[in-house]
């Protein structure tokens, strides 16, 4: 059949005979053109797709080899099996349509790589390892690929392919209890989550190359700074303090390269950045707008390696890198038609004129003074007459120009030096002030960045539009010129503290309300909005907008101390509560689920951290209220609610720490939880050892002893009648209720010797305990299983393993025991150093790849 004889219907076996009769590939993808059939910037060069409609699950595609698809899996295997496919091919494939990672990741994972047919992991295979440190107690796990991505398995044998963050997500819907999903929380390490005390409570964070990755509460992944605090907008359970938190989370813990002025917050875009990327993205350069657009997306995606791609793409068009523009920048010459330069930056962001690269390099950090003086030279080594020379007069026509066309920081900052400008104490560093004629009541100031402003409004809406400047800088502005507090605390009530244009209230409102009874007498307030929020007006004239910056105010100025101590009584009516284990005068409470303090001088601390930073800078504060402090937290505040968490306390937390702390964290002996979970933080915090010391002593004060069976610095309490397990706490603060795990803790832990573990054998009366079983000397399945389970040391072991004929052999790791078998079992029957028998090589290997403890000679050597 000829093609131009086929009739243009869609259906599955038209389609089939169209590819079955094309006589030629040129006249096969006009045809299929003509059908609606289109190429995608994902798929490889010269397939082609046709929309699928909704109700419609599968893909349809056709490779240039003119073969249809229509599945993700059937296109990979054919892809692999021939040689003019890359791996980047595969990859950029898994993302179409919609460019999703997420997604592509998903349909990775159903293809098994596109290499073949996956083996179905079921609950009921019997390579799944148990007492895996990594996940929760009665989980198992095994690895599943070459890589070690390991799979997981329910206690109720439900098998979950995706990582321990998608077993979090599982707990969390199916409404397991608190208990196991803060286990799984505390193990989320192992996949490289870190917890941060700047993030919400119960969140996470790593970074995967270039991506900066956050997990909810809930497990919920986030891939940009932006989606964060889009999440805390829209979710009433945060604050406007959680997203300040976060936006100060990004400034100390990612580089300046690693973040995007986009996703960071949306009014923190520079004009400089709005105009360039606004006006450029759409212009056409010789008809390659197309890359240089894509370039700028994939740049604020963080995606390196396409990057790199769409810069090979656009030099293969005839743009080229030079010596005079900064690495990884490119141009294109100029000619008859188009006499304005041509850059594209690093960044995605098209330029055609030197000021606008100029003003671009001078906001932007990354760009050095070298680059700049460089780029004066682009393109062939020569200072262009385009840059023009400041203009060195001072009207205010003037020195607008002066700002708008600084070719540099350093230039325009020796300009207006030159012109009389200063800086000044008071001013952030890089700042300039010119004195102002009497007759003029405004500031007149410019910033490092080249913005001037003439009132202290503007200059502090702009500082707190920024990341670079701190609450310090805002205070010290206000104090500009005359260091006058005075002064300064009426210019900061007259910006609104400087964050948006508020109405003005003034001392001379009509509508104050006297003799109010949540404020002393004297004193006057008012609502101010819809939320019932109130403002205070002090002897008619100073307006506070809260109970505590009025008492701040009052204790600066040198108030009686009894106008002091009425305003201090009134501070409950903002929710403040006063506690006994809180400093005198100290105030505590609840905002969402933030813990705020407040301190006897009416500062506002928000973290358990600060408290505690707060209390060791101040000499008036001693060790004692510091343990006060804590024994608060203790008492007042529910794990969930406390930010302390493990994290902050001992960044380098190790598996089995995680494990032995969160299954013994909550044992009760005897009502001393809070003192051995001190005892516990203290260690992990590497506290010194006198604050150790003083724990140590408080507890053998209510009981705890000595033994001299047990390691130096562990202590035990008597049995009694009502509870007849050993309690045991070792010196790092874990507690033991039974033999077995008192031995299995210092076999696992290098700094327990094997003389300790036999002392502790005849624990507390000298006499070897009958709960110590013997390892039984034989060797059926059953048995064998026993001796691994019960093994008190790995010595122990592998004496007994040799007694029963077990050896060790040439091309096994060392330590590995091998049993000879018999001619009728074709199965190998190995154990290894660490107490695992195997009994199949996969089975082996798929261990040894999963443990660091192998290298790859080893796994070779085992075959």
């Amino acid at each position: 059949v000829s093609i131009g004889e086929l009739k243009p219907f869609d259906s599955t076996s038209t389609l089939k005979r169209i590819l079955e009769g094309a006589v030629n590939k040129d006249e096969l993808m006009k045809t299929l053109d003509g059908l609606g059939w289109k190429e995608h910037l994902y798929l490889p060069t010269g397939w082609v797709f046709k929309e699928k409609q909704e109700t419609d699950k599968c893909i349809n595609i056709i490779s240039k080899e003119g073969k249809l698809f229509q599945s993700y899996k059937s296109a990979v295997l054919f892809m692999r099996s021939t040689h003019l496919y890359t791996s980047e091919d595969v990859q950029s494939f898994y993302l179409f349509p919609e460019g999703n990672k997420m997604l592509a990741k998903k349909r990775e994972n159903r293809t098994g790589n596109g290499i073949g047919e996956q083996k179905k992991i079921l609950a009921t295979d019997n390579d799944w390892v148990e007492n895996d440190d990594t996940v929760p107690r009665g989980w198992k796990s095994k690895v599943m690929d070459e890589s070690g991505r390991k799979c997981l398995l329910s206690p109720n044998n439900q098998v979950i392919m995706s990582t321990r963050r998608g077993a979090l997500r599982i707990l969390i819907k199916s409404v397991a209890t608190e208990e196991e999903i803060e286990e799984m929380r505390s193990l989320l390490c192992h996949d490289g989550w870190e917890e941060f005390s700047l993030l919400p409570q119960g969140w996470r964070f790593k970074r995967k190359g270039l991506l900066n990755m956050y997990m909810t509460r809930n497990g919920e992944l986030l891939k940009t700074h932006k989606d964060v605090l889009e999440y805390m907008r829209k979710d009433e359970n945060y604050t406007s303090s959680d997203e300040e938190d976060a936006r100060r989370f990004i400034d100390v813990n990612l580089p300046k390269k690693g973040r995007h002025r986009f996703d960071i917050s949306n009014s923190s875009v520079s004009s400089v950045d709005l105009s360039i990327s606004s006006m450029n993205l759409n212009n056409s350069y010789d008809g390659r707008s197309s890359s240089i657009s894509l370039l700028r997306k994939l740049f604020l995606k963080e995606d390196e390696e396409s990057i790199e791609k769409v810069r090979m793409d656009l030099v293969e068009k005839g743009w080229k890198a030079n010596e005079y523009l900064p690495q990884k920048w490119l141009f294109r010459e100029r000619n008859e038609t188009n006499t304005h330069i041509k850059v594209v930056s690093e960044e995605g962001i098209k330029f055609s004129s030197y000021k606008s690269v100029l003003s671009f390099m001078d906001s932007n950090e990354r760009y050095t003074e070298k680059d700049v003086e460089l780029f004066k030279m682009f393109p062939h080594g020569k200072l262009q007459p385009t840059i023009r020379e400041l203009i060195p007069d001072d009207s205010n026509s003037s020195l607008k120009r002066i700002l708008e066309s600084a070719v540099s920081q350093n230039a325009l900052m020796k300009t207006l030096e030159g012109l009389g400008w200063k800086e000044h104490l008071y001013l952030p560093s890089g700042w300039l002030s010119k004195e102002r004629k009497d007759t003029d009541k405004r500031i007149n100031v410019i910033s490092k960045e080249g913005k001037q402003f003439k009132s202290y409004k503007a200059a502090v809406l702009f500082m707190r539009s920024s990341n670079l400047y701190t609450s310090e800088d805002i205070q010290s502005i206000y104090l500009f010129p005359d260091g006058d507090k005075r002064h300064a605390e009426k210019r900061k009530n007259k910006t609104g503290d400087g964050m948006e244009e508020q109405k003005k209230i003034l001392a001379t409102d009509d509508d104050w309300v006297e003799n109010d009874d949540t404020v002393p007498k004297g004193w006057k307030s008012k609502v101010i909005d819809a939320s019932g929020r109130k403002s205070f007006l002090y002897q008619n004239r100073q307006v506070f907008m809260s109970r505590r910056s009025a008492l701040k105010t009052l204790i600066k100025s040198g108030a009686p101390e009894e106008e002091i101590k009425e305003m201090r009584s009134f501070l409950s009516h903002d929710g403040w509560q006063e506690f006994s284990l809180l400093p005198h005068g100290w105030r505590f409470k609840k905002k969402g689920t933030n813990n705020l303090y407040m301190t006897r001088n009416g500062e506002l601390l928000k973290l358990h951290k600060e408290v505690l930073e707060f209390m060791r800078k101040d000499e008036n504060y001693k060790s004692s209220h510091e343990e006060d402090f804590r024994k608060f937290m203790d008492e007042n505040m529910s794990k969930k609610g406390r930010q302390s968490s493990r994290i902050d306390l001992s960044k380098s937390l190790s598996s089995e720490d995680l494990s032995v702390s969160s299954l013994s964290v909550n044992d009760s002996c005897d009502g001393r939880l809070s003192t051995v979970s001190l005892l516990r933080k203290l260690f992990l915090k590497g506290d010194e050892e006198t604050s150790l010391e003083k724990v140590r002593l408080d507890l053998m004060e209510n009981g705890w002893k000595e033994n001299e069976y047990l390691p130096q610095k562990w202590l035990f309490r008597e049995r009694n009648e009502t509870n007849t397990h050993i309690k045991i706490v070792s010196e790092e603060g874990i507690k033991f209720s039974s033999y077995k795990s008192v031995l299995s803790f210092m076999d696992s832990n290098e700094r327990y010797t094997e003389k300790d573990v036999e002392l502790f054998k005849m624990f507390p009366h000298g006499k070897l305990q009958p709960t110590i079983r013997e390892l039984i000397p034989d060797d059926s399945n059953s048995s064998l299983k026993r001796i691994l389970e019960s093994a008190v040391s790995q010595n122990a072991l592998m004496k007994t393993l040799e007694g029963l004929g077990w050896k060790e052999h040439l091309y096994l790791p060392s330590g590995w025991l091998s049993k000879e078998r018999k001619d009728t079992d074709k199965r190998i029957n190995v154990i290894s150093k660490e107490g695992k028998q195997f009994k199949s090589y996969k089975s082996a290997v798929l261990f040894m790849r999963s443990s660091n403890l192998y290298t790859s000679e080893d796994i070779q050597s085992i075959y």
